[in-house]
């Protein structure tokens, strides 16, 4: 049984003893994930804390869990797995202009919960949708209502039936030699 992983930790004390976290974090405790998803369900983390060198701290790590969102072709519910692999290098506010891995600052408190929800929203789909086909709600529901639908065009075709009838001569007012 995994423990639920405390929301703020000591990175830097963590790393100097090379300690590995492995626990979960409950939906109860997701609240920012609770404000964009319907559902969200327990994730299961494992970071590891090793020392960076030249000082600071390498977290990198796993989490397993799923959400669920709005599928945005069949606006039903669709349960996205995430399964993602992480890391991030703790810095001080003079490094972060440097490119690389994503940098957070360091402090003596980090807030672990932010950065796996920050992970979770990250490694959730912009556009949530079913991998399968879609049940189409609308289709089905002008199937029922209405089986035969009028053609737009119906209108210019029946426009051009009358210029070509004008022309053959089968209009005597089109006929000026009458």
């Amino acid at each position: 049984m995994l423990l639920s992983l405390p929301e703020k930790i000591d990175a830097e004390r963590l790393a100097s003893q090379r300690t590995t976290l492995n626990g979960v974090y409950l939906p109860s405790v997701l609240h920012r994930l609770a404000k964009v998803f319907l559902g969200v369900e327990a994730f299961t983390v494992s970071v590891l804390f090793s020392p960076k060198e030249g000082g600071g701290v390498i977290l990198s790590g796993n989490l397993k869990g799923a959400v669920t969102a709005v599928c945005q072709r069949c606006l039903n519910p669709v349960r996205l797995e995430i399964d993602e692999e992480f890391e991030h290098l703790p810095e001080d506010a003079d490094s972060l202009l440097e490119v690389g891995p994503t940098l957070v600052p360091a402090d003596s408190a980090m807030n672990l919960l932010a950065l796996i929800e920050d992970e979770v929203l990250l490694a959730s789909p912009m556009i949530p949708r079913h991998t399968e086909a879609c049940y189409d709600t609308q289709d089905s529901a002008d199937e029922g209502e209405n089986p035969s639908r009028e053609n737009p065009f119906d209108v210019l075709a029946s426009l051009r039936q009358n210029t070509t009838d004008k022309r053959s001569g089968t209009d005597p007012a089109s006929n000026p030699e009458e």
